[in-house]
């Protein structure tokens, strides 16, 4: 924690540096004064009226000699990060790339390995995030093939996809969840789908709706110092995590992803092999 507040700091004080040496910047001041003096004049009637003057201003070719200095090393200092995470973390993850093609879910492989990806360079959120679209595309794909058959083998019929497809691809998870679970249909049990609805609120809610106190929720407490100058004494408080002041909330999720993306695409991958024996099983059963 200690180590994430410092990063945060150092961070925190270059990106001061560099955007006061940007607005220093002559091509700088004239962008957005001019959208400033615009601003005052006019009321915005237009759909994302300024939104593309960051677009310009990124895009444009830069002249001043300070500012194309501080771009390129930003991106010197970015690409020798990227370098880096690669050469520390591939040997770490690389194991990921090896998973089996599965049978029913064949969709699902390009999705798996840019969740290893990301892992690769520590993008955790991204992992994450990836993660919970494949656990959901694979939970549909599984009602449906449930339903119709293998997709790349047993499907003749297109118009019968068309209708199981709006039958479950549109559905939210939570609905979905309870299809799988549904006693006529039999992809996961009870247990299942109360663990499933555990990650469903954390991952799933939490990251998709950027609820803070949903991915924090249960992760322990941290305890906050700050000095009393009145009673010239350190004041401990011990917080919950989902109840810190929103200003920790980046850094507190930051350390959560980097905790547990590894193991929930673990989760994830288990969860796809099991419905994956499950549709094997009942399918060869269908068809006697």
């Amino acid at each position: 924690m200690f180590k994430a507040l410092v990063m945060m700091v150092g961070v925190f004080v270059f990106n001061t540096l560099i955007v006061n040496k940007i607005r220093r910047c002559k091509q700088y001041r004239c962008l957005y004064l001019g959208v400033g003096s615009k601003l005052k004049n006019k009321i915005m009637n237009s759909k994302w009226e300024y939104g593309e003057y960051i677009l310009d201003f990124i895009e444009k070719k830069i002249e001043d000699k300070d500012i194309l200095n501080t771009k390129n090393y930003i991106e010197d200092s970015h690409k020798n990060e990227l370098v880096g995470k690669f050469n520390s973390n591939f040997s770490l993850y690389k194991k990921y790339l090896h998973i089996p093609l599965f049978f029913y879910f064949r969709e699902l492989d390009l999705n798996i390995k840019e969740a290893c990806d990301c892992l690769i360079i520590e993008s955790y959120t991204a992992s994450i995030t990836l993660t919970n679209h494949i656990l959901e595309k694979a939970l549909k794909l599984a009602l449906i093939q449930n339903e119709i058959g293998v997709l790349h083998l047993d499907l003749t019929d297109w118009s019968k996809l068309e209708v199981v497809y709006k039958k479950y691809a549109d559905k939210p998870m939570g609905k979905i969840l309870c299809f799988c679970k549904d006693i006529n249909i039999g992809l996961i049990n009870k247990d299942e789908y109360d663990e499933l609805v555990v990650y469903k609120e954390k991952y799933r809610d939490g990251f998709s709706h950027y609820s803070p106190s949903q991915i924090l929720n249960n992760e322990g407490k941290i305890v906050i110092s700050t000095y009393d100058n009145n009673k010239q004494k350190i004041i401990t408080n011990e917080l919950s995590r989902k109840k810190v002041p929103p200003s920790f909330h980046t850094y507190l999720i930051y350390e959560f992803t980097k905790k547990n993306a590894e193991s929930y695409l673990k989760f994830v991958l288990k969860v796809i092999c099991h419905l994956e024996n499950r549709l094997a099983y009942k399918l060869k059963s269908n068809n006697g």
